[in-house]
């Protein structure tokens, strides 16, 4: 077993994304700045995505 794979350090790693990400994705999805894209879809699908939010986040600031 790696250590990155030791429980310990899995645990550590999710206190740390719960203290320190999660109140971050909070803040920008209560203000409808954060989009999700699921990255398990083929690059090619990911990009097209993203390409998507960004033009329609273009747009949104042209208005």
């Amino acid at each position: 077993m790696r250590d990155d794979d030791k429980p310990e350090v899995i645990e550590h790693r999710l206190g740390q994304y719960r203290e320190k990400t999660e109140p971050l994705v909070a803040y920008y999805d209560d203000r409808n700045l954060l989009d999700r894209i699921d990255g398990s879809n083929s690059p090619d699908e990911v990009a097209e995505q993203i390409r998507a939010v960004l033009a329609t986040r273009e747009m949104e600031r042209e208005v």
